[in-house]
């Protein structure tokens, strides 16, 4: 499969059978991405595109993701970085799902809104009365949800629990395809 890159998307995602794309590159493959697994496109864009970079051949999916990390991967999609306010300072930093999760609603904040603004009341009723019961930080969860940046929880939300790279390139892969519409 060849990804070809998008010079007219402004979030540099690749492409499939673009006839304006003039850069083709191969999909990388990774020794420990099952081609199965829930998360095997999204790794494969993300190191593809430049989000995220993998070592020895190995994308290390269970991995945490630092603050750093998410820097490199705003930047190679032209976001501001300086200007967002969530983002720790401290690069080491060890970041978790609903910090990532606030730091994408900050840095797409004129596209989520869009996005929300083409949201049904029932749809709205329905995640509103089904996320309070069982997450703390449930405004920023309940808004990536509409905007479906990440799936509906089945039944709690680890919102504090540390990213994945696995989980940042998903969602990474999500709110750029829903900016993309």
């Amino acid at each position: 499969m060849v990804y070809h890159i998008t010079h007219k998307s402004a979030s540099y995602l690749y492409c499939q059978n673009c006839a304006e794309c003039a850069l083709a590159l191969p999909v990388p493959s990774f020794q420990d991405v099952p081609a199965n697994v829930w998360y095997a496109q999204a790794a494969q864009e993300a190191v593809s595109n430049g989000w995220m970079r993998a070592r020895d051949g190995n994308f290390l999916p269970a991995g945490t993701v630092t603050a750093n990390d998410v820097t490199a991967a705003l930047q190679a999609l032209g976001i501001n970085v300086p200007s967002l306010t969530t983002l720790p300072s401290n690069g080491s930093t060890i970041l978790t799902k609903r910090q990532f999760l606030e730091i994408l609603t900050e840095a797409f904040q004129p596209q989520l809104q869009a996005i929300l603004k083409t949201k049904s009341q029932a749809e709205y009723t329905r995640v509103w009365n089904v996320i309070p019961a069982f997450v703390s930080h449930h405004n920023t969860v309940r808004m990536s949800i509409l905007a479906g940046w990440i799936a509906m929880p089945q039944s709690t939300f680890h919102g504090a629990a540390p990213l994945t790279r696995a989980e940042m390139a998903q969602i990474l892969m999500n709110v750029l395809a829903t900016i993309q519409q």
